[in-house]
């Protein structure tokens, strides 16, 4: 009977699914033809829609006769009659808002319910992002995104997000599909995302889909413009860190319209400041001089043929460089600290039926970091080097993915696909001139080899008006020499909506990291070495529970979602503070971290978030505990972890004066950060002893620093040239109220003596060291149109 009533039910899906015809297509920038991601497609006779994916994509069934919306922030929506006996392929063209600061009204329909919004995932608009003021001016999407509820940053002006009590090595971070091992600048303090060259941001902190692993406590998903088909253009800006340029167009008159290149350039002019002092120093009327140079180049192509698939290739480059000197006429030393990625994606997409995706994707991803330093003597007028020692540690990633995007039956979107990774580890590359035993450079200069391939399928579900979900599951497979580990991570994320404004969340997922971060990181330095798991210390592993709400005000574009989770990890590691793994190669560098850690996360995050009129930004909060417990640390008790901030509050906004002018602003609040001082003193006895004694540690982050707080401004002006070029002018300040945050804690010592100056105690005083006062910064920026 049971059997019977399924297979009923099938014919009746056949025979509903027969009287409907497939709509799909792409939906475009009308100005760029740039694909959009993202943007909704409504039937608005059947209340079901969907959404284009990463390449801009829809196939949606409706009935023969339909009205179709399409609809994207920023952009007018138009409206589709839909009348065909058959399936239709069609290309939809949206023109972006003559003006966005007028209010916009926007009905409570099924389309931009609460019910779209997946859980754990933050999706703000990149030009939301980018106009928060930033650190010297230079927009920043990675501190941006350090401003929604769950997400931190480890010092001030840093860029290491801390996601709902993960480190920093456990978010993976893509790039048009390619693997970004480090992400800052200038010693963290800038990101290596240049605004100017990205299209769209995505951030998931829990309900991960089945398609993204290798990390726990975060996915950010950055995609990359394609460029203009349409018009050949360039943009400059100027600003005190760095110049910007921008180039894009299509690649031919013979291919206008259908093929398109971008390319993005920055680079910094610390070297032209320095200038005087390394003429002084060449001179030998300066004893010591330093440099920094720092630049990345992002650059995408991309092709559509008459058969609708597309072929794109996409590179970036980025570095770091700063060297510093001193010495004098006859003798000098020279210290050198670089690091880079280099990443490279080829991504062919097609559609191979309406309603089945192909989208196929080689990448390279490329992360080194080194140092270098060396003794040079002058002799008869040329230098010598008498001594050098340099260590450079790296990490290659080739990857090869193949998914498919199936819409079988209405309200089913399916996807699945293989993917294979193979890493190339070499955690300390030593080249000198000191005696190091051959076998012993031999060994410690040896790369290691690493594998992983994962399959994964999940269904993007919509079982019913008020009902949608995403169930999946990821196989991976992790091998290293003669070891290999197996796991299947369970994905589940599901959301309720009674009412279309109203919307109730759950979401489950397993996770398993394969590398190790090992970081003497203490005030933003990125000397960041990467290393396989192995036998004892094995792929770090998560399990992550969220429970949510969200309300959406649709008349004022608002959207409220108070959110609850409990994570759990296992298999972490602990670092040695101070510690230089490039220049530790008397031990394995297991030896050297504590091993087998466990952690526990749990929190509560409000965000309210409005993307549309004249004032647009959010609001969050979270409250929250991250802690950790290792066997050798503190006897096994458990322990604040450094990152735990227990209050977080950040109110982000933008307000349009005119067409011309808009002003935004940031306060943002933070508990102190838990840090480890010293408990006692005691008497140097000792073969160096001196008038200072011991420091006496005792348990791990037993002190929090003070809280920290700042308020940033910032003013954009818009004008038209006299050759009729779109410019603006940006200014604001950075720490307006000059709070004298934290960066560091130092100690100050001093002798307390008698009458006869004889010492009769230590007077020691834990004082807060800052770094950034109140900055104020400048930049201009030049569209030029051809």
């Amino acid at each position: 009977m049971i059997v019977f009533r399924i297979v009923v039910l099938l014919l009746l899906c056949n025979i509903a699914v027969a009287q409907r015809v497939m709509i799909s297509g792409y939906v475009t920038d009308r100005m760029s033809g740039e694909t959009l991601i993202g943007a909704t497609v409504y039937d608005m006779r059947q209340n079901s829609g969907t959404s284009t994916n990463r390449s801009g994509y829809f196939s949606l069934f409706v009935d023969r006769q339909a009205s179709v919306r399409f609809s994207y922030v920023g952009y007018e929506s138009v409206v589709l009659t839909v009348v065909s006996p058959r399936d239709t392929v069609v290309q939809v063209n949206l023109l972006p808002a003559i003006t966005e600061i007028a209010p916009v009204s926007v009905s409570a329909t099924a389309e931009n319910s609460a019910i779209n919004q997946q859980p754990g995932l933050v999706a703000i608009p990149i030009e939301q992002l980018k106009a928060v003021p930033a650190l010297f001016g230079e927009t920043d999407i990675i501190k941006a995104l350090a401003l929604t509820p769950g997400v931190t940053v480890g010092n001030e002006g840093t860029t290491g997000l801390q996601v709902r009590g993960g480190s920093p090595d456990q978010n993976l971070i893509i790039l048009d599909d390619a693997t970004v091992y480090n992400v800052s600048h200038l010693f963290g303090f800038v990101s290596t995302f240049n605004p100017d060259a990205v299209r769209k941001v995505d951030l998931y902190k829990a309900g991960f889909p089945a398609r993204f692993g290798g990390r726990l406590s975060s996915i950010i998903d950055v995609t990359m413009k394609e460029g203009n088909n349409q018009r050949r253009r360039a943009e400059a800006s100027v600003g005190l860190v760095s110049s910007r340029l921008l180039l894009e167009g299509p690649l031919s008159k013979q291919l206008w319209g259908r093929s398109s290149y971008f390319i993005s350039a920055r680079s910094s002019y610390f070297t032209l400041f320095l200038l005087p002092t390394l003429i002084a120093f060449q001179v030998s009327k300066s004893g010591q001089y330093f440099n920094y140079w720092l630049y990345d180049i992002n650059a995408k192509a991309n092709h559509q043929f008459k058969d609708g698939s597309r072929l794109l290739v996409s590179l970036y480059n980025g570095n770091d460089i700063w060297a510093a000197q001193e010495g004098s006429q006859t003798d000098r030393s020279r210290f050198g600290l670089n690091w880079g990625n280099t990443t490279a994606s080829v991504r062919y997409t097609r559609a191979l039926l309406n309603n089945l995706f192909l989208r196929s994707t080689l990448t390279f991803s490329h992360y080194r970091y080194g140092i270098e330093t060396q003794a040079r003597t002058k002799q008869n007028d040329d230098w010598t080097i008498t001594q050098r020692f340099s260590a450079m540690s790296s990490i290659r990633d080739f990857t090869a993915k193949v998914a498919l995007e199936w819409n079988p039956l209405l309200g089913h979107n399916v996807q699945f696909g293989v993917e294979a990774i193979r890493h190339r580890f070499r955690p300390t590359r030593i080249s000198t001139t000191y005696g190091i035993n051959p076998d012993t450079l031999a060994r410690i200069n040896a790369s290691v080899g690493a594998t992983e391939v994962a399959v994964y399928a999940e269904d993007d579900f919509r079982l019913a008006k008020w009902l949608r979900g995403n169930a999946g599951m990821r196989a991976v497979s992790y091998q290293l020499a003669n070891q290999q580990h197996t796991y299947a991570e369970p994905r589940f994320s599901l959301s309720v909506s009674p009412t279309d404004r109203l919307s109730v969340k759950f979401a489950y997922s397993d996770m398993h990291q394969f590398v190790h971060l090992l970081s003497s990181n203490s005030v933003g330095l990125p000397n960041d070495v990467w290393v396989p798991a192995t036998r004892s210390a094995p792929p770090q592993a998560s399990s992550q529970t969220a429970v949510g709400i969200t309300y959406s005000f649709p008349n004022q574009s608002i959207n409220v979602t108070l959110e609850a989770y409990h994570k759990r990890l296992s298999n972490l590691i602990d670092y040695q503070t101070g510690t230089n793994f490039l220049t530790n190669f008397n031990r394995q560098w297991e030896n050297t971290v504590e091993r087998n850690g466990i952690g526990d996360s749990k929190g509560i995050e409000l965000l309210v978030l409005k993307t549309q009129g004249r004032l647009t930004g959010w609001v969050g909060y979270t409250l929250a505990r991250h802690r950790r417990r290792f066997a050798t640390i503190d006897q096994n008790r458990w322990y604040d972890a450094t990152f735990d901030r227990r209050h977080v509050f950040s109110l982000t906004g933008q307000y349009a004066v005119s067409d011309k002018v808009s002003a935004s602003a940031t306060w943002v609040y933070q508990s102190g950060q838990p840090t480890t001082i010293p408990v006692a003193l005691q008497e140097n006895i000792g073969q160096e002893a001196t008038a200072y004694p011991l420091l006496i540690y005792g348990d791990r982050n037993n002190f929090r620093m003070p809280a920290y707080h700042r308020l940033d401004l910032g003013v954009t002006v818009r004008h038209t040239t006299r050759k009729r070029r779109d410019a603006q002018w940006s200014f604001g300040v950075y720490n307006a109220y000059n709070r004298y945050n934290p960066f560091f804690l130092d100690f100050n010592r001093d002798l307390i003596f008698d009458s006869s100056l004889q010492i009769v105690g230590f007077d020691y005083k834990v004082v807060r060291k800052a770094v950034f006062p109140v900055l104020p910064y400048l930049s201009y920026n030049l569209q030029i149109n051809r």
